[in-house]
């Protein structure tokens, strides 16, 4: 198992289990349902790269990764979602928040080719 820590966050099962299932094997690969428990993982474990859904109950993924940016956490950001690009996600492009925004749904051999630049430039 990779040494490489990657934190997704989707209020929705589902997609929790597939992003799992489909990096796994790649990277050490925690999981959170909400933003309140992506913040506890971030606190407990060294992630360096942070795949969040936009819209969930509670705390936005853009809300997310303010909180995560406002504690100094190092993480790169990235925001998912199956809308199209809003003002929120233009925004955090903008103000340097998240790294990239990935369309649903994503292809894996994209995105395995991404998160392998973006742990080669942090390694």
């Amino acid at each position: 198992m990779s040494n490489h820590k990657l934190l997704y966050v989707d209020d929705e099962w589902v997609n929790l289990q597939l992003f799992k299932f489909s990096f796994q094997d790649d990277f050490t690969v925690f999981l959170a349902s909400s933003g309140q428990e992506a913040l506890e993982l971030i606190n407990k474990e060294q992630i360096q790269v942070v795949i969040s859904d936009l819209r969930m109950p509670e705390m936005n993924g853009i809300e997310l990764i303010k909180q995560i940016k406002n504690n100094n956490q190092a993480a790169v950001c990235m925001l998912l979602s199956a809308y199209r690009i809003s003002e929120a996600i233009e925004m955090g492009l903008d103000e340097a928040l998240i790294e990239r925004y990935i369309a649903k749904p994503w292809s894996k051999a994209d995105l395995l080719e991404y998160l392998n630049n973006i742990f080669a430039k942090l390694d």
